[in-house]
């Protein structure tokens, strides 16, 4: 009778190592948006790992082109900016058609309420907005906002142009990191 080879298992056990994440799933989740990658989620006062974390490397398609090389740190940063403003302001797909409805009457309809004042993050989207011509706009909006293909190349050179207005915009440093 075989033993079965729980090396993973001891060496975390031991605090020797996190697991590699190719260990793990199928080769065809290897191959799709990058595979997956293992973290420590929390660690002995010594710096052992005591609890190993799984996390998709390519969360949105926004990761997916900065894997790519298609967008530096700086665009990368103004684009999360981006999609963080565009959820905070309440832009992203409604489940209810009924709530929407709501929203959009009480807006036009005058009426002083909750629903009728807009938000920091609905200000500060729309500066953001305004500072891209009409083409960059849809584009971000598609990629960061609704994380969506940019699609053609001449769609990925607007967004380019976009994500780095949207830095100098918003006074992102070059040397900014990425932590994923």
């Amino acid at each position: 009778m075989k033993k079965k080879n729980n090396k993973n298992k001891r060496n975390l056990k031991a605090g020797m190592s996190l697991p590699c994440g190719s260990d793990f799933g199928t080769p065809e989740r290897a191959r799709q948006d990058g595979g997956i990658s293992f973290q420590a989620a929390s660690r002995k006062s010594d710096g052992t790992v005591i609890q190993p974390q799984a996390k998709a490397k390519i969360s949105c398609k926004l990761d997916w082109y900065w894997d790519k090389g298609t967008i530096d740190n700086q665009m990368y940063h103004a684009g999360a900016k981006f999609a963080l403003l565009y959820f905070y302001a309440g832009k992203v797909p409604h489940t209810s058609m009924e709530i929407k409805e709501r929203v959009q009457k009480s807006r036009t309809s005058g009426q002083e309420d909750f629903m009728n004042s807009y938000s920091d993050a609905e200000r500060a989207l729309n500066d953001a907005l305004d500072v891209l011509d009409p083409d960059e706009r849809d584009v971000i909006r598609e990629v960061a906002g609704l994380d969506n293909y940019a699609g053609r190349p001449g769609r990925t050179l607007k967004l380019k142009h976009g994500l780095r207005a949207l830095a100098v915009h918003w006074k992102i440093p070059h040397d900014v990191k990425v932590f994923l």
